[in-house]
């Protein structure tokens, strides 16, 4: 409570403001009460302390002083006033006293601070992205404090890498009972792995991986790169190369391990001085999935060996990739845009890659395009020790080169643009130090294509895609990639499906993938194509090459490629690992001649087989394509129009221009109309009228007596069998799709592998 003073201006007295008040005089003032805890009768006995005002207030005629009192209350009764002295208040804390308060010069405990983020690694994007996460996953956080869950967001993981003490042997509590692991006897026959003498921790988390007997491409490798040859290996996509040339580095890293623990003092640890303890392995891959894919085979097939894998890729931080360079890593797997971005930022990182004892180039044809090429050659120049002119050789480790790709052959071959390289000059910057020369072994089959996959082509006008494609996705339901050369199509496409697929009775998961998305993203959705039975992914050639998803039974290319590396790429994202898969193509007038070039590449004389399609049920598949695509329409123009109004509205504030009524007229209407949710007629019957098409099963036109033929085989789709089959047959098919409530009726169904090589 305060109170004042005022007198006469000539009575008025000068207040010195450096004088101390009652208040700050007193080490303690308490609620002012006499024995019988009252206050006392007149105010003037109270006590009060003195505010100082200050020089603004001394020259205000009549004001002499301001005072305070604490622990008084107002309480009125009745309309009156009264003062009695304030009850003690409790702390919200139990009665317990507070804390004092923090000193700026103390420092904060570790316990607060341990989450704190420097200045220098903050990513704004990463943070929004994070804080829409923690919306979902609030539930899920006390187990993720307890334990670590596979699906564990690699930034996450590569926070805790980077928490961790690095030194030369990690978590060497258990690494040495790690390193002692044998497979289990009774688990299954590793006797296939022999030949090649691998480590017993190694051949243990190959039996953990089920990966019981190499292929062949690692077969013909492993012995050669083993014994330090360099190799320059090419086979089919989905053949293993990734362990061809993973398992002589990880059993490189076992050795190293076995001989820092007989002797302790030999492994160079890693410190905080400015110079990184050099890799084992160097790995550059085209793109930043492929180079993530590659670090995960590392860990699972290292998980024994405790092997340290840094994943250097853009769309990253790039300050946690220096601190996890600068601690030591076994492996370093990288794009090279941003392998070449830290090392000329920081030579220290140069000079250690420079000794590296493998050097890997993944996919390697793909190094040669543009925008890769360049970067390649400036990280070739660096790690063999010469500078950007050529000049200032430097000591370089004797180390092993391992060069692979799926389309090797051709491209080895094949001259390039100038400014776009060639494989020549890619192999003589990589400098083999084999005194043989480097070892080549080429797998590949003569159409450069898995012996599982069957390939498939679809004629048709540039305006029946979409009703093809809508054909092929109900009509053989499993795991799809649809590949778009560009991305104006996918989007286009992917926002016509998104009206069709959640919507089915079965419903489908749509998933995007392309080169604008964040990297976590990216990632985040890769992993949801892996994990969702029967999805379908609309992306870009950003997931043609590495991408290993299990259980991808059909890949379709909306478009022909112009390259035919990439319709093998495309294509071999089925069919992997012994599996069977279909690859289906879309061939319009306009693509005659990248469809001829592709063939003529691949050797296929007669072409690409015809994909059998029962036209009798494409009107009716037509007319759910132009429902959505009315929907669709109607939903583009209106957040086009509302994204120019708002633009307008931006552009007008900035440039302080005043709008016209009509505009501004207009700009209320559609708040008020968004706002009470109203929704355009057009747009809502066609909804209503595409729902209850999506509701109806496609059935086949007509059915014939008879031996089934393949026409009807084909429009029903459950039947398996192209001889000996009734109607009778046909019908109890028909019968049982219904019941299960499929648009087409698969119950028994037939898939796009088993469909070319029935017609074929």
């Amino acid at each position: 409570m305060k109170r004042s003073h005022s007198v006469d201006a000539d009575r008025q007295k000068p207040i010195n403001p450096k004088k101390k008040s009652r208040k700050q005089k007193e080490s303690k003032a308490g609620p002012v009460s006499n024995a019988d805890d009252t206050l006392p009768a007149s105010i003037d006995e109270w006590q009060w302390s003195e505010i100082a005002p200050g020089e603004m207030l001394q020259d205000m005629g009549g004001f002499l002083s301001l005072e305070e009192i604490d622990g008084v209350d107002v309480v009125e009764e009745g309309g009156a006033f009264s003062f009695r002295p304030a009850k003690a208040k409790k702390n919200k804390n139990g009665g317990k006293d507070r804390p004092g308060k923090a000193s700026p010069y103390s420092p904060l405990p570790e316990k607060l601070t341990k989450k704190f983020i420097a200045v220098d690694d903050f990513d704004e994007s990463e943070a929004a992205d994070a804080s829409n996460v923690e919306k979902d996953e609030t539930k899920e956080d006390d187990e993720d404090d307890k334990n670590s869950v596979d699906g564990e967001d690699e930034d996450v993981k590569e926070k805790d890498s980077e928490n961790e003490e690095v030194d030369d042997a990690p978590d060497a509590l258990n690494q040495d009972e790690l390193l002692e692991t044998s497979p289990d006897p009774n688990d299954a026959d590793m006797s296939a792995w022999t030949p090649f003498s691998l480590p017993a921790p190694i051949l243990a988390d190959l039996q953990t991986l089920k990966f019981t007997s190499p292929t062949p491409i690692q077969s013909s490798v492993l012995p050669h790169a083993l014994k330090g040859r360099d190799i320059i290996g090419a086979a089919e996509t989905g053949s293993g190369k990734t362990l061809a040339f993973a398992l002589p580095i990880l059993a490189h890293v076992y050795r190293t391990r076995m001989a820092n623990k007989h002797n302790p003092g030999a492994g160079a640890k890693p410190s905080s001085s400015s110079t990184p303890r050099p890799p084992t392995a160097l790995i550059l891959t085209p793109t930043r999935e492929l180079a993530t894919q590659i670090a995960d085979h590392l860990r699972s097939a290292g998980s024994n060996l405790l092997v340290r894998v840094a994943c250097v890729i853009g769309g990253m931080s790039v300050h946690k990739q220096r601190r996890l360079l600068q601690r030591g890593a076994d492996v370093v797997v990288a794009t090279v845009g941003r392998l070449w971005e830290v090392m000329e930022d920081d030579p220290a990182v140069a000079g250690a890659l420079r000794k590296v004892a493998f050097l890997v180039v993944d996919e390697g044809d793909r190094m040669v395009e543009v925008g890769h090429y360049k970067e390649l050659d400036l990280i070739l120049r660096a790690i063999n020790g010469k500078t950007p002119d050529g000049a200032g050789e430097k000591e370089v480790r004797q180390r092993k080169t391992f060069v692979f790709s799926a389309t090797m052959h051709r491209e080895l071959a094949k001259k390039r643009k100038k400014g776009k390289g060639d494989w020549d000059s890619v192999l003589a910057k990589l400098s083999f130090q084999d005194p043989l020369g480097p070892l080549r072994v080429d797998l590949t089959r003569d159409n450069f294509v898995s012996s599982g996959l069957s390939e498939g082509r679809i004629e048709c006008e540039a305006s029946q895609k979409d009703t093809y494609l809508l054909y092929l996705l109900l009509r053989h339901p499993s795991r799809t990639l649809v590949f778009f050369s560009s991305l104006p199509s996918l989007k286009r496409v992917a926002s016509l499906l998104q009206h069709i697929l959640p919507n089915l009775p079965t419903p489908r998961t749509l998933i995007t993938l392309h080169g604008h998305m964040q990297q976590r993203e990216r990632l985040k959705h890769v992993e949801k194509f892996a994990r969702v039975e029967g999805a379908v992914m609309v992306a870009t050639d950003v997931a043609a090459r590495g991408l290993d998803v299990p259980g991808v039974e059909m890949v379709v290319q909306y478009g022909v490629p112009k390259d035919p590396a990439v319709y093998v790429h495309r294509s071999g994202r089925t069919a992997r690992a012994g599996e069977k898969g279909a690859a289906i193509v879309f061939v319009c007038p306009e693509d005659n001649k990248a469809y001829r070039g592709i063939c003529d590449s691949l050797k296929k004389k007669s072409g690409i087989e015809p994909f059998p399609v029962d036209a009798s049920l494409l009107p009716a598949f037509s007319k759910r394509v132009e429902l959505a695509r009315s929907i669709d329409g109607v939903e583009h123009g209106e957040s086009k129009e509302k994204t120019e109004k708002l633009w307008m509205k931006k552009m007008a504030r900035e440039a302080d221009i005043a709008l016209d009524s009509d505009d501004s007229s207009d700009d209320e209407t559609h708040h008020k109309a968004t706002k009470s949710k109203t929704k355009n007629p057009a747009s809502a019957a066609a909804k209503r009228d595409l729902l209850a098409l999506l509701k109806v099963p496609i059935l086949p036109s007509k059915l014939r007596g008879g031996f089934i033929t393949s026409e009807v085989n084909l429009a029903v789709g459950g039947v398996d069998d192209t001889e000996g089959g009734t109607s009778a047959d046909v019908v109890q098919k028909l019968r049982e799709g219904l019941k299960s409530g499929e648009i087409l009726p698969t119950k028994s169904r037939l898939t796009a592998h088993k469909l070319v090589k029935t017609q074929s």
